[in-house]
């Protein structure tokens, strides 16, 4: 895995324009952007340089066609974490990097945080990405396929690991032969040098006899050979959908501010924003992520009950829809997930999230319940 980094420069009035490689640059800061591939970007930045700015330049430098635009840039998002503290945050894309310093990275010294560029608001449609931003699509790939992996998963049957295992190889061996892997010189070299990891899980591969694996990979592989790199690709993320919800995000919530209901949100693409209650599997859609006009994040000023909510204007309702959060830092991730997605649907870079309105406040109910 390739870790080698690159330097890029934006200037402290940068404002979404990205700047060329060689350009030189009178910041005095630098941030280290870890890419999906395992290589980072070094970036050159002003107090003022925003979010948007810095996703600008490092997804218009993907690729062999540097400096251009990305057709789905607004899939991407930077995410912040804190490994020794488990911290993780999403950096909305109007925040600059003053306003970082001061919220997040003072917390801890500096050199402790990790920068990701990450995809985290995902496509209707897998084909037209595929399509009309290929760059996009393998980083999407990449980064669903490693998190897969990444997480270990200890309930997968073998089958399946496997059936996904000889996709993946396919799409990362784009010229082997279906007979490739029956030679064990082949075989070996897959096994000890690019090494099966990069394909099953750690839990799969420790809990069957080596015979068995290398039997099970090369009868599927086979069955996998032909298939081009597009469609091996598109088999591996429906299969996968089936065990991991790579294209959504889960968010234990209340639904309302006062006697509110407890229910796990659900957000993604086809599900738009829905929810499922204790006694449901199947989620019940509340709104389309299209049909959202406004958002805003509310805490309440009761001291003793103080709770963070995120309300969202919907069109063709009356009532706003309200949503309460256990922390301020899920009603954000929420508000800024919800955002994200609203601006991928539109085409825009425009945001529908008042991040000022953390600064307001509204009566807490049960404050008033008592004094009554």
């Amino acid at each position: 895995m390739s870790h080698i980094g690159s330097q890029v420069s934006l200037g402290a009035g940068a404002s979404g324009v990205a700047v060329d490689l060689e350009t030189k640059s009178s910041s005095q800061f630098t941030l280290k952007v870890h890419l999906q591939n395992g290589s980072f970007n070094i970036i050159k930045y002003g107090d003022a340089t925003d979010i948007k700015s810095i996703i600008t330049l490092l997804t218009s430098n993907l690729g062999n066609q540097q400096d251009s635009p990305r057709p789905y840039q607004q899939m991407y998002a930077i995410r912040l974490t804190h490994p020794r503290s488990g911290e993780v945050y999403w950096l909305h894309q109007d925040m600059n990097m003053f306003q970082v310093d001061e919220k997040h990275i003072s917390k801890h010294p500096s050199d402790e945080w990790n920068y990701n560029l990450r995809i985290r608001y995902h496509p209707q449609k897998i084909s037209d990405l595929y399509e009309k931003d290929r760059v996009s699509f393998y980083y999407y790939y990449d980064q669903v396929a490693s998190d897969y992996l990444a997480k270990q998963p200890t309930d997968i049957e073998q089958d399946l690991a496997v059936q996904l295992g000889v996709l993946h190889m396919r799409y990362y061996f784009k010229d082997m032969a279906h007979v490739a892997l029956d030679r064990k010189s082949n075989f070996d070299y897959v096994e000890k040098e690019v090494g099966l990891h990069r394909f099953l899980p750690r839990s799969v591969i420790d809990a069957a006899k080596p015979k068995a694996i290398r039997k099970a990979i090369q009868s599927q592989f086979k069955s996998v050979a032909k298939l081009s790199e597009r469609d091996a690709a598109f088999r591996f993320l429906d299969l996968l959908r089936s065990h991991m919800e790579y294209d959504h995000e889960r968010f234990h919530v209340s639904l309302g501010s006062g006697w509110s209901i407890p229910v796990e949100l659900v957000i993604g693409p086809g599900l738009g924003i829905s929810y499922v209650t204790h006694q449901a599997t199947t989620p019940t859609k509340m709104a389309e992520l299209s049909r959202i006009q406004a958002i805003q994040t509310l805490m309440t000023e009761c001291e003793a009950h103080r709770k963070a909510m995120v309300q969202l204007r919907v069109a063709g309702t009356s009532e706003s829809l309200t949503v309460t959060c256990a922390s301020m830092e899920a009603a954000e991730s929420l508000a800024d997930l919800i955002d994200g997605y609203c601006r991928l649907s539109a085409g825009t870079n425009t945001s529908l999230w008042n991040r000022k309105g953390t600064l307001l406040f509204v009566v807490c109910i049960s404050s008033r319940a008592r004094k009554r």
